[in-house]
């Protein structure tokens, strides 16, 4: 069954209320300050999901770096895949390297 996007756009707004934004970027300051509140006022993360209208998975993933690196951590962008150190993977599997050993 093919779905037309205005029926789609009904069942999205039934199911989550209103219509999210997808792939909002958010500033280092914005999610310093989410973390913040959120620390400070002791309150849950679905309570700052509902508060700040930010998927609970994203908030976790940001207390998560600040605990880990700080705010300095949030201040980094994390877009995409991790970098390779000089265009080699950073992890090689060991037949790998054997097999380039033996050339």
């Amino acid at each position: 069954m093919i779905c037309i996007p205005k029926v789609r756009h009904f069942w999205r707004c039934i199911f989550y209320g209103k219509e999210r934004a997808k792939y909002r970027k958010h500033s280092p300051e914005f999610k310093l300050s989410v973390i913040m509140d959120m620390r400070e006022n002791h309150l849950g993360i679905m309570e700052t999901e509902r508060k700040y209208d930010v998927k609970h998975d994203v908030i976790s993933k940001w207390e998560r770096i600040f605990l880990e690196e700080g705010a300095e951590g949030l201040m980094k962008e994390r877009r995409g895949r991790a970098s390779k150190v000089d265009g080699i993977a950073k992890v090689v599997h060991p037949n790998l390297i054997r097999k380039l050993k033996k050339i």
